[in-house]
């Protein structure tokens, strides 16, 4: 497979061909047909690393049962298998009305048990292991009865030891359950796990939370975080909810990211289909209501490990909540890639812009991922987000915004933030400079940018806070800027405004009168005598607030045009009657 044949951008053809992203994280989940002899094994385990220590084995300090030199790992290194408990919201009702709470039993790998959660082993795929106990006593504290999911076949709830694995780096179910029963029987013995391993209950196995990422140049990081934000504006019905970088997330440090149950909006299917029996009977299920998230995110030590190093360079990322039985493995990857590939698609992400690291190759060459795959890409995409951006009710909006009948600032501020930005941003000092604003009336006003989904601001260390937005952002509202004045307009007119801002605040210090910076740019205008006295009016039987037309930065021609396109209606314009 070649580079022309691989990611590649626009909205011309629905099927393209690109490479299999790597499944990352996932739950599995499964019981055993044993009447909770194996929960009672891990609990007596536990007991006697307590009688013999002293301690109590907790996520802190676990208890060390052995070591292993496990089959999923990279190197020929034993690590140690270690085991704490952590108390569960279920437990035993007893006849004195009482009530027993129950534990789980954790199993890892540790370079340190010492060390707790810092000494856990450094190994890409992981494989923690957490013993539960499922039996009909099971209660709440409040004593209602607890339950569990049934078998995905015949609907049957069974008794029996539950185990859930969470693993990283995933090709196969089957393989994530085999090494679960290593990790196990490295602690419990082999013969005693392998008879608990002809005991797996098939129709329980079940998982959960999967992700799928490509780990690509870090070039491109600009183009992905915008795609996310533009699939967000898209989708900002369904709950999106995008967070700025800034965020530790397990080791890693995000970027940008969203979740969201209306990927529907953007055109992709809402359901999967998989064979659900051995008869080979196809089943329908649906996605569109369940959580999706998606997210760039990278090392913490990316710039230091530097963009030859895999892990200096971020990964994109796309993941599924809800739980599915086992048969829907595949069909759940095909849909996670379908996502994950159109969203490095629209970013214009190439095949040769992707990276290798030691678990993956999108050359094929790595454990996982890397093959060829025909992903259908939604074409309506960039429709819609021309659409969004041509709204009437964004265009209201923006309109109301960058026209407000007391201040220019928001329309000073995003002017020069279309106008203005380098690769998409510009910082709160240049702003400051140019339009004589505070940086807390910057951000004011950025604040309500963001709130309608046009800009995003960022904090960049010592050089401080930027503005960014994104090209296809700024190509649109650039469009709705020039109907409304070009920019050689623009900068004679915001150097009078700076001009009469930077006034105010000299008479202000020599006065030394405190100033609310809330609201800033208003209160500076109040006393303002160049600023035209407010008029109120009676239109329709309504008390409002007029200024007169050569204030507020339209012309004759702007209202037409606004009126014309139903911007505007016939309330929102007022003529003066002469006697």
């Amino acid at each position: 497979m070649d580079g022309e044949e691989s990611i590649s951008t626009g909205d011309v053809d629905d099927v393209k061909t690109y490479v299999t992203g790597a499944p990352h994280g996932v739950n599995v989940h499964f019981q055993l047909n044993d009447n909770n002899q194996f929960y009672d094994e891990c609990l007596e385990a536990w007991r006697e690393m307590h009688s013999e220590t002293g301690r109590k084995g907790h996520s802190h300090y676990p208890f060390a049962l052995s070591r292993l030199n496990a089959s999923w790992t990279t190197n020929d290194d034993y690590q140690t298998v270690g085991m704490f408990s952590t108390v569960m919201h279920y437990g035993r009702t007893n006849d004195d009305g009482s009530w027993t709470q129950y534990n789980s039993y954790h199993h890892n790998l540790y370079d340190d048990p010492s060390a707790g959660s810092q000494g856990i082993a450094k190994n890409a795929a992981k494989r923690k292991v957490i013993v539960h106990k499922r039996s009909p006593e099971l209660t709440y504290e409040d004593g209602n009865a607890y339950s569990w999911p049934a078998g995905w076949h015949s609907d049957q709830t069974y008794e029996g030891t539950a185990i859930t694995v969470q693993a990283s780096y995933v090709d196969d179910l089957t393989d994530v359950v085999v090494d679960a029963l290593e990790l196990l029987a490295a602690a419990y013995g082999k013969e005693r796990v392998k008879e608990f391993a002809s005991r797996v209950i098939d129709e329980t196995v079940r998982f959960d939370s999967v992700e799928v990422h490509h780990r690509f140049d870090r070039m491109m990081t600009d183009a992905a975080v915008e795609t996310l934000r533009d699939s967000a504006r898209l989708v900002a019905t369904g709950n999106a909810d995008g967070k700025e970088k800034g965020e530790i997330e397990k080791g890693h440090y995000k970027l940008w990211g969203f979740s969201s149950t209306n990927l529907e909006e953007i055109g992709f299917d809402d359901t999967i289909e998989y064979e659900y029996d051995l008869r080979g009977e196809t089943y329908t299920d649906e996605v569109k209501c369940h959580k999706h998230y998606l997210k760039v995110y990278q090392h913490q030590l990316a710039e230091q490990l530097g963009p030859n190093h895999a892990l200096g360079n971020p990964k994109l990322e796309a993941k599924l909540y809800k739980a599915h039985p086992a048969p829907a493995w595949d069909a759940v990857i095909e849909h996670l890639n379908t996502v994950l590939n159109a969203h490095m698609d629209w970013a214009g992400i190439q095949q040769d812009d992707l990276i290798a690291d030691d678990w993956y190759d999108p050359k094929g060459n790595g454990p996982l991922g890397g093959n060829a795959i025909e992903t259908t890409i939604p074409t309506t995409y960039k429709t819609r987000l021309k659409e969004y951006f041509k709204s009437d009710g964004l265009q209201k909006t923006v309109i109301g915004m960058l026209f407000n009948r007391r201040t220019m600032s928001a329309h000073d501020l995003m002017h020069l933030i279309v106008r203005e930005s380098y690769n998409g941003r510009v910082s709160y000092d240049r702003l400051a400079d140019r339009t004589g604003l505070s940086k807390s009336t910057i951000g004011k006003h950025v604040k309500s940018f963001e709130e309608e989904n046009l800009v995003n601001k960022e904090s960049h260390g010592r050089a401080g806070m930027f503005v960014h937005i994104s090209e296809f952002a700024k190509k649109h509202l650039s469009g709705l800027l020039n109907k409304m004045r070009d920019h050689g307009t623009f900068v004679d007119e915001l150097r009078e405004r700076r001009k009469d801002r930077e006034t105010d605040d000299s008479k202000s210090d020599h006065n030394n009168t405190a100033r609310e910076h809330a609201d800033e740019d208003d209160e500076r205008r109040k006393d303002d005598p160049s600023t035209p006295e407010l008029t109120t009016v009676d239109t329709h039987s309504v008390e409002s607030t007029w200024v007169p037309l050569s204030d507020t930065g339209f012309s004759l021609q702007d209202v037409a045009w606004y009126l014309t396109d139903g911007v505007f209606g016939e309330n929102d314009v007022a003529l003066k009657r002469h006697s």
